[in-house]
């Protein structure tokens, strides 16, 4: 679902402003499903000066299967305004603000039935040491996974006529951006029984709850258009557009990318 609304005005006759409103909202369902069959044997043998012998073996089985679903709602919110200003004809400046709110949410319950086994073996010219692992599991697994994102862009763009047969742009965008995340799950289990070689333990219906240490991210960067139109001719033209990339991290502001576009157009 989306929508927007954009009003107009003009206050004289040289400057303009526009406002606008968007929205975009989306449920997208989501299914999950997934099989593990897994089985390893190892096997190591060591002699030294035929009385010294090391002798290991071992086996481990995994079986993993998981069915589940969910789904993941996500809301965004555009804001923009923007003033153009034409004193004359051979110049004119736009300025803009612009902020985005968005939201995701995601949630999923998978159900999962998983058998762990492992087993070894080591025997030593003083005797031989046995052990083994045997656990059943049945669980549910809750997922929630959540970010917010807000967004404020700043846009200033100075256009030039110069001559008759050379154009300039300049402009200048500031972005700056921040998420907010949170990962939580809650795993349920139902049942779990646990052997081995220090003893046995069951347990059943009961919850465990994993929360990731809240993320916040921010991010601040410049973007710059610099271009020429130059027409030697009514019948041709050449266009230079550079748009380098300026980010601010814990380095200080560099160029992290630099474009540039050069194109010849002629018209017979």
């Amino acid at each position: 679902t989306y929508g927007s609304l954009q009003f107009n005005s003009v206050i004289s006759p040289s400057v303009t402003m526009n406002l606008s409103y968007g929205f975009h909202s989306q449920n997208v369902d989501i299914g999950l499903f997934s099989t593990i069959s897994d089985t390893s044997y190892n096997s190591y043998f060591y002699r030294y000066n035929d009385t010294l012998t090391y002798r290991s073996e071992g086996f481990s089985r995994l079986v993993d299967a998981r069915q589940g679903g969910g789904s993941k709602i996500a809301n965004a919110h555009r804001f923009a305004a923007s003033v153009h200003w034409r004193p004359d004809n051979a110049m004119s400046l736009t300025v803009g603000l612009q902020l985005e709110l968005q939201s995701s949410e995601t949630k999923t319950d998978e159900g999962i039935s998983s058998r762990r086994q492992s087993q070894h073996t080591n025997t030593y010219s003083q005797g031989t040491y046995n052990w083994f692992e045997r656990t059943v599991e049945e669980k549910h697994l809750l997922w929630t996974f959540t970010t917010e994102v807000t967004t404020i862009r700043i846009p200033v763009v100075l256009q030039w006529h110069a001559t008759e047969w050379l154009d300039a742009m300049i402009g200048v965008s500031r972005s700056m951006a921040s998420w907010d995340i949170k990962d939580v799950t809650l795993a349920v289990i139902n049942l779990r029984d646990q052997q081995s070689s220090n003893g046995n333990e069951f347990k059943e219906n009961f919850g465990e709850r994993y929360t990731m240490p809240r993320e916040r991210v921010s991010d601040v960067s410049t973007a710059a258009l610099f271009g020429l139109t130059a027409r030697p001719s009514d019948l041709f033209n050449i266009r230079l557009l550079v748009t380098p990339n300026i980010v601010d991290d814990f380095e200080g502001s560099h160029i992290q990318d630099l474009r540039w576009w050069l194109s010849f157009q002629l018209t017979p």
